[in-house]
């Protein structure tokens, strides 16, 4: 990605040194990541049946802000102690944004965001997903992009064209929370300019009413890569992909309806949803507290899919205190299978300003040796995170 990142980062260097920069920010966040996996592992080495997993990343963040201009460079750094495929240098963010009447223009590299679901992210395509940090694919790695954006009456129009494919992060053999199966580190393609295929993305946004709605369509390389048995490793095979979608959503007092949808046209074709609802109580027991009750259900026609036909209750709890304390309760659990769920516990609060804490804890079961969810089996763990505000 070197030489492809420089020749995005000399011309908005450039920018800098032309405009009017008022002031310059720096922030940043720290921290320190222990996890421990209380089972052996399915792989082989020594190092992956370790119980302690410790990883340390850092993130700084650098911002010049100018009087119709901004720019924003954010790198990011991990290193493990167990896995060397967890070790990252990456720049999340290399972002310059003009603002004009009512266009906003950006060139860099950054990441964008679509969807409103609890669960999972069924629409969010752009930014490939850093899987070897979180398998939750919250975690994204910087998407090289040039997007232009027009807000008006009638709504929001974005289009994005992404000149630089990204490849999915995995554990290695040392790790945790991968396949059972070394993946290759050699991935195919199914264009034949590989990572260098130019991607388009479109998405409208509008508010009707109580509703806020979204329409967006994506045409490049697939984020997900299909999986190729060569030997005694799989290799990422990714193919091209054209993505239609749609997500909804709505507030009506206390009650958030969500709804998002997809069709997607690779390998193969796909229909999947996700829809539901959360229900907030305020001043629980009469306290301060707010208890959000969450329900999602998923459905996807690919048969291997790890959410094709499952049921997502979780618990939002919000002390409303000064530290900011929330706490977070889901099971994920397949209908047609009453042996398979996932369970997940994640709960934070600050300490003070700079320090914050956060404890999350996986709990995951299946009996089908083809099911997606069966390589984590072995891979109950509870994390512990410090955090280190600057």
């Amino acid at each position: 990605m070197r030489l492809i990142f420089i020749k995005w980062v000399i011309p908005i260097a450039v920018q800098l040194i032309c405009m009017d920069v008022m002031s310059v920010e720096l922030s940043g966040e720290s921290s320190l990541q222990q996890r421990f996996y209380n089972n052996r592992a399915n792989t082989m080495t020594e190092e992956a049946n370790k119980h302690w997993h410790t990883s340390f990343a850092i993130e700084p963040q650098l911002h010049w802000l100018g009087e119709n201009s901004t720019l924003s460079f954010v790198p990011y750094l991990r290193v493990d102690n167990v896995d060397s495929e967890r070790n990252l240098l990456d720049v999340r963010e290399f972002m310059y944004v003009h603002y004009s009447d009512n266009i906003e223009f950006k060139i860099g590299v950054g990441k964008e965001f679509w969807g409103v679901t609890e669960s999972q992210h069924l629409i969010d395509v752009i930014n490939q997903t850093d899987f070897a940090d979180a398998i939750d694919q919250e975690s994204k790695l910087g998407q090289p992009m040039l997007n232009i954006a027009t807000h008006q009456d009638y709504g929001s129009f974005s289009i994005w064209l992404l000149p630089y494919f990204r490849e999915r992060t995995f554990a290695g053999v040392d790790g945790r929370l991968g396949l059972d199966v070394p993946i290759s580190d050699k991935p195919l393609y199914e264009s034949e300019q590989k990572q260098k295929h130019l991607d388009f993305a479109a998405r409208y946004s509008h508010f009707i009413d109580e509703w806020e709605v979204g329409l967006s369509f994506f045409k490049g390389t697939n984020r997900e890569p299909y999986f190729i048995e060569q030997g005694a490793k799989l290799t990422p095979y990714y193919a091209q992909m054209t993505q239609t979608s749609v997500d909804l959503q709505a507030i009506f007092d206390d009650l958030l309806v969500k709804l998002e949808m997809r069709y997607r046209d690779s390998l193969e074709n796909q229909l999947a949803y996700i829809s539901g609802v959360e229900l907030t109580q305020t001043g629980v027991a009469n306290t301060q507290w707010n208890l959000g009750w969450i329900a999602e259900y998923s459905y996807n026609d690919t048969a291997q899919a790890l959410y094709q036909n499952d049921l997502f209750l979780g618990w939002r709890l919000a002390l409303n205190d000064f530290n900011g304390t929330e706490m977070l309760f889901g099971i994920s659990q397949d209908l047609d299978n009453s042996d398979e769920y996932a369970i997940k516990l994640e709960t934070s609060s600050r300490i003070n300003v700079h320090w914050k804490w956060q404890i999350e804890a996986w709990l995951f079961e299946t009996n089908k040796s083809d099911s997606p969810l069966y390589s984590l089996k072995q891979d109950d763990f509870l994390e512990i995170n410090i955090f280190y505000h600057f």
